[in-house]
């Protein structure tokens, strides 16, 4: 494996690590990267190393902000289980390291796996919530121009993160990365749009809806 695709594991596994945090930012610009990921750890070709992550599907972007995916929080779960992968190996070549925001290097199994409980009043609230704050994301108008295709990106992933709620058993990072961090992007965003002065009691509201809905998620999968 080549040096550059040491980079690219690298940084991947420490943004996978630093977005499985619940307080931390989970999205983000690439000029932010040297504030959010540790400079000693991170080359100065980092910013080419996401765009190679992205094009592999292990990063996904939203209203220029870059994520880590599913199938990238996948990958480096998976990879971490066996001490003897080239991910293993990568991240244990950096002695010393420590993860972005105080995480561990790997993620408690007992954090990986919940079961759901559909007839439990946390799973009919985590519900209620999550379609609350969809609807109302779905049904305002305000930054429309400014979402473009992305609104309806962000839809279809949360979507697909609310059908696997269905499931006895989900993956936290997968609803984590399928329903968390998107409802993060449009929080931000309308933050955004109130810090231009634009409609602040609607982008409120919608964003009092989401944070909402962000939080009963979160209680659900037993992060906070």
């Amino acid at each position: 494996m080549s040096r550059f695709e040491d980079v690219q594991i690298k940084l991947l596994h420490d943004i996978c690590m630093y977005s499985y945090n619940p307080g931390s930012i989970s999205s983000f610009y690439g000029y932010e990267l040297d504030q959010l990921l540790p400079k000693k750890l991170i080359p100065g070709i980092a910013l080419v190393a996401l765009g190679e992550l992205l094009k592999k599907g292990y990063l996904i972007t939203a209203s220029g902000r870059y994520m880590i995916s599913a199938n990238g929080i996948k990958f480096i779960e998976e990879s971490l289980e066996d001490p003897s992968s080239e991910v293993s190996r990568i991240v244990s070549a950096f002695p010393g390291s420590t993860s972005p925001a105080g995480t561990n290097d790997t993620i408690p199994a007992a954090d990986r796996v919940v079961t759901l409980d559909h007839n439990s009043k946390p799973y009919s609230d985590a519900i209620r919530a999550l379609d609350e704050a969809v609807a109302t994301f779905k049904e305002d108008k305000l930054l429309d121009n400014e979402w473009g295709p992305e609104k309806r990106a962000l839809l279809r992933t949360i979507e697909a993160g609310r059908e696997l709620l269905k499931e006895g058993q989900v993956r936290v990072a997968t609803i984590f990365s399928t329903i968390v961090m998107p409802l993060r992007v449009v929080c931000q965003k309308y933050q955004d749009a109130i810090a231009e002065g634009m409609a602040k009691a609607v982008a409120e509201q919608i964003m009092h809806r989401v944070s909402e809905g962000i939080s009963a998620i979160l209680s659900l999968l037993g992060l906070k």
